[in-house]
Order: structure tokens, then C-alpha cells, then sequence
């Protein structure tokens, strides 16, 4: 079992990542809001420009 060995603390790692990153998007899909994850439908403004074109913060 000596090459099994190296790559363990690799494979714990891609585990440990994939179970939280399923878990983060099923509690994000689940959220009950009923959209799905879509964005919300408002429209919002387009930005202020400045004279020179550039946006102006």
C-alpha cells in the first residue's frame, strides 16, 4: 500500500472540496424564494457617464 500512501492527503483535499461545494450549491438552489437563482427582474439604471465618456464615481 506504499503508493497509495503520497496521494491521500490529495484525495482527502478533492473530497473535502467536492462535498462542500455540493452542499453550498444545493443550500443555494433550496434558498425558497422560488426564482431558481435568477436575477431579480428589476432593471436597473445604466450608469452616470462623465464628459470625457469614462464612469463617473
Amino acid at each position: 500500500m506504499r503508493p497509495f500512501r503520497p496521494i491521500f492527503p490529495y484525495l482527502v483535499a478533492a473530497l473535502v472540496i467536492a462535498g462542500v461545494s455540493i452542499a453550498l450549491v444545493v443550500t443555494t438552489a433550496s434558498s425558497g424564494d422560488g426564482a431558481g437563482g435568477a436575477a431579480p427582474a428589476t432593471t436597473r439604471a445604466a450608469p452616470e457617464l462623465s464628459p470625457t465618456g469614462r464612469l463617473a464615481y
